[in-house]
């Protein structure tokens, strides 16, 4: 779990496999998680609707 404000900057690092990629997904709503609930820009993984995913996307700088 962790938290960004608005204008800060976060770096994942880790060796291959670690999930680096996976995170960045779940931020950018191109994959669901399977247990929990990924929350970003007042966004929830659980209540998105498709149609918002771009919106959501246009806010996120990845």
């Amino acid at each position: 779990s962790f938290h960004l404000r608005k204008g800060e900057f976060a770096f994942l690092t880790g060796p291959s496999g670690a999930g680096k990629s996976t995170v960045l997904r779940l931020i950018h709503m191109a994959e669901q998680p399977s247990d929990g609930e990924v929350r970003v820009s007042g966004f929830s993984s659980k209540r998105i609707k498709r149609r918002e995913i771009p919106k959501l996307r246009r806010r996120v700088g990845i």
